[in-house]
């Protein structure tokens, strides 16, 4: 989405992305999440899966090591890797390069899961 898509009752383009960035940088968002990511009633099965936003042609000239943008087959892509409880409800995610595989994106969140009894995981996180 770009900034100027948004709905005119949120404001300016330019004011949207202002705040985007001030609250990035002092943690609004990683509050909101800690928050919203409490573990439910059930406590006992967490889920994680992936899926690939396809990157603009407009990140194409966003410089190497600077975003979560990576090369694949299909071209520019990233990879989202998400982790729910059986509820559905969003526990933490991860942006990564669109070459990180499923096994890798696990490790990077393992230590940021709630304690469970179970994890679902489809046959991309089967790995030692």
């Amino acid at each position: 989405l770009q900034w100027r898509g948004a709905p005119a009752v949120y404001g300016p383009p330019t004011t949207l992305y202002n705040r985007f960035v001030l609250w990035s940088r002092k943690g609004v968002f990683a509050r909101i999440f800690v928050e919203l990511a409490q573990p439910g009633a059930d406590g006992g099965v967490i889920m994680i899966d992936r899926t690939h936003p396809k990157a603009q042609r407009m990140a194409a000239g966003l410089s190497k090591g600077s975003s979560a943008i990576g090369r694949t087959k299909g071209g520019l892509n990233s990879m989202l890797h998400i982790v729910c409880n059986a509820l559905g409800r969003l526990l933490t995610f991860l942006l990564s390069p669109g070459q990180m595989s499923d096994a890798k994106g696990a490790l990077v969140q393992i230590d940021a899961l709630p304690p469970a009894k179970v994890l679902l995981g489809d046959k991309g996180y089967d790995a030692d």
